[in-house]
């Protein structure tokens, strides 16, 4: 045992003056040189490999946001365009309300539609007597007779539709001249009747208002015949006719 012990540090010692020999440090240093070198680099890569880690974490959550961003960005532009969209499609009905006016020398307050009865024949308008809506005028859409104003409140009114069943309009075809009165049926079908048989009705012809009576302006449409239904015993003319679809307005007019 003593005699290893020896001999180790005989190496040792042996080794200890090799590598402070100037031939000894220039080996020792071109065998630690690749090592030195690997170890090096790996621990640069243990270094980066978490920096990078978290780097991406960082672009990730930027990512986010700016996706976040856009969306809002998106959404806002959808808004924007649906709301010019709508003035858009109000300026043209104006635009064509406009055209009618000019022809029939007529004063108009534009409303709102803002509620429908259940029974389908009257509205409610965003227009009252403070913006000078009077009970008794009429209402319009584009040179349609749409119905008559019944009640008036300071912000609000109401519209008994053409299609109501208490509404008589006195009318007149315009390829026959038959003169009649136009009543409402139940929903939203109009009937021309009271029609003399002196001409025939002829189905596709338009019927306007005749301006009887002064309680609607002369020339507004009312509808097209659509079918004549009277039969040859009969001793009038009736026929029931097409309108526009009052349950679709959102915008019309008053007279005053």
């Amino acid at each position: 045992m003593m005699r290893r012990r020896e001999i180790s540090l005989f190496l040792g010692l042996v080794l200890v003056l090799f590598l402070f020999s100037p031939p000894g440090r220039g080996l020792f240093l071109r065998v630690s040189k690749p090592i030195m070198t690997i170890l090096v680099q790996a621990g640069q890569t243990t270094i980066a490999v978490p920096a990078r880690f978290f780097a991406s974490l960082s672009d990730i959550n930027t990512l986010i946001r700016e996706n976040e961003e856009l969306t809002k960005k998106v959404r806002q532009l959808e808004a924007e365009r649906a709301f010019l969209v709508e003035k858009e499609r109000e300026n043209e009905i104006l635009r064509e309300q406009f055209k009618f006016l000019q022809n029939q020398h007529l004063n108009v307050i534009a409303a709102n539609v803002i509620g429908r009865f259940v029974d389908l024949q009257y509205l409610i308008l965003d227009r009252g007597n403070q913006d000078g809506i009077r009970q008794g005028q009429v209402v319009l859409y584009q040179g349609w007779l749409v119905g008559k104003i019944v009640e008036v409140n300071p912000t609000t009114s109401k519209v008994a539709l053409v299609s109501n069943p208490s509404l008589v309009v006195p009318v007149i075809s315009q390829e026959t001249r038959q003169a009649g009165l136009v009543k409402g049926e139940l929903g939203y079908g109009l009937i021309m009747e009271e029609v003399p048989k002196e001409k025939p009705l002829q189905v596709g012809e338009n019927v306007v208002t005749s301006g009887l009576g002064g309680e609607f302006p002369k020339g507004l449409l009312v509808g097209q015949i659509q079918k004549v239904i009277s039969s040859s015993a009969d001793l009038f003319q009736k026929a029931s006719l097409s309108s526009i679809d009052l349950r679709k307005l959102e915008i019309v007019f008053v007279t005053y």
